[in-house]
């Protein structure tokens, strides 16, 4: 997955409120100049983007982040969605686990 602006090289985009993680991940991240090399564009999965808060329209993103605070700020997501995810996987193991017990 990528963290980048909307562009015509990507052709899946989403939030990054929507992203759900896979097994195994790789977040790339561009510098501030030239951003993503077009070879690894030709090879994402996934086109990331934060969202200015602004709206709800999909090109209602954000292009001015320094790539520091804009790579926090994926992090941040990424790991709270996932933080999510696992919390609700273990809640239904042990849902089924409980169920288990009582037959």
């Amino acid at each position: 997955m990528a963290l980048s602006l909307p562009n015509q090289h990507i052709q899946n985009y989403c939030t990054l409120d929507q992203v759900r993680l896979k097994e195994k991940n790789v977040l790339v991240i561009g510098n501030e100049g030239e951003g993503i090399p077009y070879p690894l564009l030709q090879i994402v999965d996934q086109g990331l983007f934060i969202k200015s808060g602004k709206g709800v329209a999909q090109d209602d993103y954000v292009d001015s982040l320094n790539v520091s605070v804009a790579t926090g700020i994926t992090l941040q997501a990424l790991f709270n969605n996932n933080s999510n995810n696992i919390n609700n996987k273990n809640n239904d193991d042990n849902n089924d686990n409980s169920a288990n017990n009582i037959r």
